[in-house]
This record gives C-alpha cells, structure tokens and sequence, in this order.
C-alpha cells in the first residue's frame, strides 16, 4: 500500500495537533492513526481530551487503519513543499522525503490501531456557524482558569439552546452570544489553543455538530473531537451588573487606540495589581488614570472624542482589563457602582472584570506629572487574581450603546481640543524621557559606587 501525502499537510497536522494539548506536552508524541475512506485519506491523533482529524483528498487503495509512531513528522514535517511517500509492507513502512536537495529514506514500525475507536463518529447534523464562533471558543479558553474549583473554571460552555459561548476564571468572565447551534443542551469542553491557530481561521466558515461524547468543529480539512464533561458552570447572567442607569463609556475609535497604547505605560505598571483608574462624568472627557505606588508619579490618558453618559463614577480595574477590552472590539464600558464588576461591551459580547478595592483609585492629581500618549512597544500587562463570586445558573442578557452622534455643533471646538491635547501629549513624552535618563545616570552611579568598594583593582 502506498500513500502520497503533501509536505505542507503534514507540517499543518504536526502544530495543529500541539495546540490540541492541555497544558503542558507529557511523554512521547502520540500515534498517529491513518485510514482511507474512500475518496480521501484520514490522519487522526487522539490527545487528551480532543480528537485531531486532517483529510487528504485524493484516490488511493483501500486499507485498513494502521498507526504511525507520532515522533515522525518531527523529521519529515520540515521546509519544503515536495510530498512524502508512505509504502506500508506487513508491519513496516518505509517513508520517503527530501530534505535540502537530499533523498531521505527512513523505516518505522506499523501497528494496527489500539483499543480506541481509530475515529470517533461524525455527528448526524453539523451546522455552518461564522468562522466568529471559533474565535469565541479561543478566547474563551483564554479566560479559564488553570484549575477547576467547585465550578469546572478550567472548561469553556457551550449553550446550544441559547447560542453561548462562555469562560470564566473567577476574576474575568468572557461571554459571546448569537450562534445558531445544532443543539439545545449545555456542554462543557476543554480549553485548547486550537482555535486561534492561523491555519485553523483560514476557513470562512466552520460546521459545529454534537454527538453522545463529543462537541465536533470542523473548518477545511480539519475536524475537532472535543470530548465533553459534566461538571457546575456558575450563572454567567447573574454577574453582570444589572443596574438601570450605569455610567457609560462610548469609546470612540481613536481613542481606544491611544487608549490601547498608552494604558501599558502608566504608572503603576510594575505594582502588584497593575491598577488604572477609570475617572468617568458626563459633560466632561473621560480620564483613565495611573500612579506609581513607589514615586507617587501620577499621569493620565484623556479621552476627548468619547462620550460619557450618567455618572459620575471613578472606580479601579486591572489595566489588563481594559488592553483586552479594545483587543475584542468593545465599544462600550459600564461602570454599575464601586462593588459591581465592570463591564465592557461588544457586538453580541460581554467582557467583565471584578474592580479593584477603592484605596487603588487615584483621585484627579494636581499636577499631573504627564500625559501619556501611543507608544510603539508597549510592555505587556496581564490580569491580576482578585476573586470575583459566581453565582450558579445561567440566563441572557445584552447591551447596546448608541454610537455618538456625529452631527455635534461642536465639532470644530473639539478638534481644536484635540490638536491641544496632542501636543500637550507631545510635551508629556519629552519630560517622560527626560526623567528616564535622570534614573539611568542615577542608576549607573550607583553601580560604579559599589564595584569601587569591592576593591577589586587599580
């Protein structure tokens, strides 16, 4: 028997199954399981709790399943786009490849498959959902937590009925709805980087089904086999805030870029909680504020083209919070009062966070010791551990803000506030850089100092 598999397949198949793995790789890689269907060859590798399938279209002869050792693609998978050949005798196989110009032929051992089932089976129905569905099972398999507690934290739901997609780690909750999905029940599968993967999102649309043991996503030549759990999942629904009138922010989208860059280099970055204050009242721009524990060094980012409705409220968040907030598109921010969670807000999703104890808020500081502006490189920020409660049952709820209006009288007035702000922002960073090389020279004279009293020359 003789297979004829596409290099670029084979690499594909080899990173997208490491991104199947929970936690980190234990052990050798896994057996590979090779079948033939008819139009098509199947590869499938079983790996914790998701089954792995690739197709390779095209004729071949029929034969009966058989397992690779999983270590080959390391050597095979490499550059190049030329095809591997797989000529299977009894219990050998002898696979051909190049390798810089160079022929390659190597022997491996072929054994009939374990006592799995070599694919587990495809569901009766598999419905076409957005390829948005997969980039809502990525980032909530982002959001859970790494273990499970009384609540199965460390799993992402999936809610057929109502067309959820949601994660929680106790202190964030990631919630996106709008699916139509093939099911009416809950399930709960595992976390896995799957579905962020660029190979994974070159397809338009993705067919999601469900069977006894499996939640099944399928984009390409790729199906997924996640196997379900049973497990408490807390009531997403009963967390978000559901006070009438909350302070709204409708974050304009130049100001969620500046916001974006800026809010990673505001002081207080190193501290413990990395804190930022989010200083909101109508009639006035909004102020998302950061001081330095340390140096009490105290500066801010004004939102000028953004509007603030009810209010006034000033409350601390995990800068984390609001850098993903802008990463998933929210375009609304909510502010409930100083013990409610806050809540950012999309299309068809739901961000929240638990807010920070009230001594983290910083007042409005006079002066101010700079305004921070969009830099290139900002430092990463990532979320702090504050624990939220989490109620146990789940239900709908939504929000939409009306986008600002843009027929504002006003509009010249703040244009030429804005121009004012970016050069005060100009100023900002050239005293932030002139501060920046007083503590170099500071910390340089401190280091000659102590060499000099080890006494360790002329």
């Amino acid at each position: 028997m003789m297979l004829t598999v596409p290099r670029p397949f084979l690499r594909a198949f080899r990173d997208l199954g490491r991104t199947c793995v929970v936690g980190r790789p234990r052990g050798p890689a896994p057996p590979v399981t090779v079948a033939h269907t008819g139009d098509a060859g199947v590869w499938a590798v079983h790996l914790d709790a998701v089954v792995l399938t690739g197709r390779v279209p095209g004729p071949a002869e029929p034969f009966d399943p058989i397992e690779l050792p999983g270590g080959l693609f390391d050597a095979v998978a490499g550059p190049g786009d030329d095809p591997v050949t797989v000529a299977v005798a009894g219990r050998r196989a002898e696979v051909r490849w190049t390798d810089r110009g160079r022929d390659r032929v190597e022997t491996v051992a072929v054994t009939p498959p374990g006592p799995k089932p070599a694919f587990p089976t495809d569901p009766k129905e598999l419905s076409s959902v957005p390829i948005a569905f997969s980039t809502a099972l990525h980032e909530a398999g982002r959001t859970t937590s790494r273990e499970a507690t009384r609540y199965a934290l460390d799993r992402v739901q999936v809610r057929g009925g109502t067309g959820d997609v949601m994660a929680s780690d106790g202190v964030t909750v990631y919630w996106h709805t709008g699916f139509s999905l093939p099911f009416a029940d809950a399930v709960l599968v595992p976390a896995v980087a799957l579905f962020g993967s660029a190979e994974w999102a070159k397809a338009a649309t993705v067919g999601v089904g469900r069977t006894n043991d499996h939640l099944v996503v399928r984009a390409g030549p790729w199906t997924a086999f996640l196997r379900t759990a049973a497990g408490r999942f807390p009531d997403v629904a009963a967390v978000v805030p559901r006070t009438p009138t909350p302070t709204s922010l409708a974050l304009d989208p130049a100001d969620a870029g500046v916001l974006a860059a800026g809010v990673p280099t505001l002081p207080g970055h190193r501290d413990e909680k990395r804190p930022v204050t989010l200083d909101l009242a109508p009639g006035r721009p909004a102020v998302v504020r950061g001081r330095d524990e340390a140096t009490g060094d105290t500066a801010e980012i004004v939102l000028p083209r953004s509007r603030v409705t009810n209010g006034p409220s000033r409350v601390a968040v995990d800068r984390a919070f609001l850098i993903r907030a802008i990463a998933l598109g929210c375009s609304t921010i909510r502010v409930a009062g100083a013990n409610q969670p806050v809540v950012a807000c999309g299309d068809n999703l739901t961000w929240l966070a638990a807010n920070l104890h009230p001594d983290a808020v910083v007042a409005a500081a006079a002066p101010v010791a700079a305004l921070v502006a969009a830099t290139s490189h900002p430092p990463p920020a990532t979320e702090a551990r504050s624990p939220m409660k989490l109620p146990e049952q789940n239900g709908p709820a939504r929000d939409r803000t009306e986008p600002a209006d843009p027929g504002d009288p006003l509009a010249d007035a703040e244009a030429l506030r804005s121009h004012l702000f970016e050069a005060t922002q100009a100023a900002g960073r050239l005293v932030a850089v002139l501060k920046s090389k007083k503590k170099e020279q500071r910390a340089l004279a401190s280091v000659y100092s102590s060499l000099k009293s080890l006494n360790l020359g002329p």
